[in-house]
């Protein structure tokens, strides 16, 4: 082990009893060098319960100057001198000096290292957990494939204003909740880059308190006042998230009894901020989110800790001590501001002020696809239903269309007729061949072959990837008709 500043050198004699302990010995162990020399070493700085063992260990150690700890580096545990426990490594050497044998022992504190191999493993679990949910995710979008477009072709089929129709529209809509539950889950997977858009708060904290409420203990009541219709800018899913470890916190803190948990949503003024809670707002419009609980709450000292990286009250394993960081990282990003609350014994509230915009009129579910001009085109997927629900798609635009199940399929037909397909439509991840690699090849043999790319994976680099080998668009997963349709009508007959 390589000395540091920070190690403690510490020697004992025969008697055991220390006869040099230096600076970094007395930060670590908190007692100075006159409280100690001459004392007995294993009283002072080794925990209690390995005493035992210690002096096992010394006997053999001043019989022979050997012993098992010689010239090795040990994990063992020290003692501070008001009592607690640390963990510490020992690099023990020997050393005879008229016939007796005297140790050197140097000690370095390694709660730290051990902090950083806690936190490490971690985000080690946290990115395994991410590639999951990434690749569930993007089985998940070929599936929703299937059901939103056998939806929508049913839709087609059924007269609007019937019972029918009314039922199909109602699957759209939970198709399209699922959609945007898939895009979740890849932006938390960081299979997709971060969007910014308008989002309506109420209808996030709606979305959150139906996953919180089957997970939370029924001893917790959640109790909603959602008065604010209000749109911030903001992605979508780091509002989610906002919500979410705001509201686990808060179950924390209940977890003892019963408690209630309260959420609300109300419109503010700035001049109402500044009279309330703080004087530097600018000028506008604000949301103000607010989550309380009547749980133990905190002191001034940890609620003035709350928003530091790492620092938490959870037990070891429970917490990571990020999630009110995150938020306020995130509230930061978004020019607002959090304001916190807390007493302890009488619960703890987090006020989140927002900035809003303007109120976006919602787009119509979905309207009937127009036909198109016509034109033979190249389907391909290797998901046999995706495959399916695209060729009925797009032949009800009025499309010749042609399908295959993979990359080296699709080359295979179009080398054998390059000049007649009009377009060609391919899915970004397929075995043996990419969608990239498929269009890269297909260019090589026609050059102005028009291509769109299919994925559920929305990374920059993906995209900047499908420009740089020719690609014309890039739709996303699952397929929804009138999108292909304006994708196909834009490559085709560009302005």
């Amino acid at each position: 082990m390589s000395m540091s500043p920070q190690d403690s050198i510490i020697m004992m004699d025969a008697s055991g009893c220390i006869s040099y302990w230096n600076a970094a010995a007395e930060a670590m162990f908190g007692w100075c060098a006159d409280e100690v020399l001459g004392r007995d070493l294993h009283s002072l700085i080794v925990p209690e319960r390995f005493r035992k063992d210690y002096e096992t260990g010394l006997k053999l150690f001043f019989q022979s100057g050997k012993g098992n700890a010689i010239d090795k580096t040990l994990e063992l545990s020290g003692c501070h001198k008001d009592g607690h426990e640390f963990p510490i490594e020992l690099t023990l050497g020997a050393v005879s000096i008229r016939g007796e044998w005297h140790s050197i022992g140097v000690v370095r504190d390694v709660a730290g290292k051990r902090k950083l191999e806690f936190q490490l493993l971690h985000a080690e679990k946290m990115e395994s957990v991410a590639t999951l949910a990434g690749g569930i995710a993007h089985d998940f979008n070929n599936i929703l494939s299937s059901i939103i477009g056998f939806t929508e072709l049913a839709l087609d089929d059924a007269d609007e204003g019937t019972l029918l129709y009314s039922n199909l529209q109602e699957v759209m809509v939970a198709g399209n909740r699922a959609k945007d539950l898939v895009r979740q889950i890849m932006k938390f997977s960081r299979q997709t880059d971060s969007v910014t858009e308008p989002v309506q708060v109420k209808s996030v904290v709606e979305e959150t308190v139906k996953l919180i409420r089957a997970s939370f203990p029924s001893t917790i009541e959640i109790v909603t006042d959602l008065k604010s219709r209000a749109f911030v800018l903001a992605d979508p899913s780091h509002i989610h998230q906002i919500i979410l470890n705001l509201c686990t916190n808060a179950e924390h803190a209940m977890e003892d009894s019963k408690g209630v948990l309260s959420i609300s949503l109300s419109d503010v003024t700035a001049e109402e901020v500044r009279e309330h809670i703080r004087s530097d707002v600018k000028p506008g419009s604000y949301i103000r989110l607010k989550i309380g609980d009547t749980g133990k709450g905190m002191t001034t000292e940890i609620l003035s800790k709350a928003f530091s990286p790492f620092f938490t009250t959870k037990k070891q394993g429970e917490g990571t001590g990020m999630g009110l960081p995150i938020v306020h990282g995130i509230v930061s990003s978004l020019n607002g501001f959090i304001h916190p609350h807390s007493e302890p014994g009488r619960g703890s509230s987090f006020d989140i002020f927002l900035p809003v915009m303007e109120e976006r009129i919602p787009k119509p579910l979905r309207t009937k696809a127009s036909s198109s001009q016509g034109g033979h085109l190249m389907f391909v997927d290797d998901e046999a239903s995706v495959v399916k629900i695209g060729k009925i798609l797009l032949e009800r635009l009025g499309y010749t269309v042609e399908t295959a199940g993979g990359g080296c399929e699709a080359l295979e037909l179009f080398k054998a007729s390059p000049s007649k397909y009009s377009l060609v439509i391919t899915d970004l991840t397929m075995p043996q061949m990419t969608g990239i690699d498929l269009a890269k090849e297909m260019i090589r043999v026609r050059e102005d072959i028009p291509i769109i790319l299919c994925t559920g994976y929305e990374k920059n680099h993906s995209i900047t990837q499908a420009t740089e080998a020719g690609i014309m668009a890039v739709v996303s997963k699952p397929i929804l008709s009138d999108e292909i349709a304006e994708t196909i009508g834009r490559v085709l007959n560009p302005v």
